[in-house]
């Protein structure tokens, strides 16, 4: 990707608030122009992987699941003839999120890797690490207020981690709100309740029309105070079928079905694999099993 940055009131007028910022963009490589914004929600069981293509082409992996073959089987049936991805976002070193990455490096390019702050406080996470650097990949560690510009109008605000504590893994993951015209995607990786409830304090715009859930859709995240803030049209759901820990909790289904009767759910261990797809404007959806 190309890095570049941005004077400050373009920077603060993109993350819609006052503060003059200092920001970071990566503008990826363009590729033949698409029409479309494509986020597919990847079925890799108990897990977490997205997978975004921008009209430009260009391509964003954020997570990669709890094992490289299932993650892996996915790309090749979305991404078939491409062996580059130009941006790779490791949300926190779990191993349900980002074991899967090991598998990918070696068989993809990567252009860049962005890393939690907490990234290399687990064994995890350093071999990792280690292995992104020796593969060339550029590694950056991810800061709120920074900016990824996926090229033809496609922009993600980075907006998490609110909390950065080596002891509380999911409150520090990376979170995303990827922005299309007039649709837009909150991705929360596994935060829970504690770190929705400072990223609500913070003066970012948070309503989306799409919600990925939280922490598999456990009780302990999706907070009645996140979906207020939010009103998500469509909220998914990454979980794997019949998994120990009986994600997603009846809870969570309850809130969301509380706070708008009209939101659509999909869920991998229902669902298989969701593609959403925005014009700029609309927001269409299918699942593939």
């Amino acid at each position: 990707p190309r890095w570049r940055k941005l004077e400050a009131p373009t920077a603060a007028a993109a993350l819609g608030i006052g503060a003059a910022l200092s920001v970071v963009v990566w503008s990826a490589v363009l590729q033949p122009a698409l029409s479309t914004l494509d986020l597919h929600v990847l079925d890799v069981g108990q897990g977490d992987s997205l997978l975004a293509v921008s009209p430009s082409g260009a391509t964003l992996l954020i997570d990669l699941g709890p094992e490289g073959r299932g993650v892996l089987r996915e790309l090749g049936e979305v991404l078939p003839r491409r062996r580059r991805i130009d941006v790779m976002v490791a949300t926190h070193p779990q191993a349900d999120h980002i074991a899967g990455l090991f598998s990918v490096l070696e068989r993809y390019d990567a252009g860049t890797l962005l890393i939690s702050p907490v990234h290399t406080s687990r064994a995890l996470g350093r071999r990792l690490l280690d292995l992104a650097e020796a593969s060339g990949t550029r590694v950056v560690v991810a800061e709120p207020r920074m900016l990824i510009d996926l090229g033809a109008g496609v922009v993600l605000d980075v907006l998490g981690p609110s909390i950065v504590d080596p002891d509380a893994l999911n409150d520090s993951g990376i979170v995303l709100r990827q922005r299309h015209g007039e649709i837009s995607m909150l991705l929360t990786a596994d935060i829970e309740a504690g770190a929705e409830l400072t990223l609500a304090r913070e003066p970012w715009t948070l309503q989306s029309n799409v919600l990925k859930v939280g922490h598999h859709g456990s009780a302990t995240s999706t907070t009645d105070l996140l979906l207020r803030r939010v009103r998500p049209s469509l909220a998914v759901i990454s979980a794997g079928a019949g998994n120990q820990f009986g994600h997603p909790h009846g809870e969570v289904l309850s809130r969301l079905e509380d706070e708008s009767g009209s939101t659509v759910v999909l869920r991998t261990d229902v669902d298989g694999r969701i593609r959403l797809r925005s014009d700029g404007v609309s927001l269409t959806y299918r699942s593939v099993r």
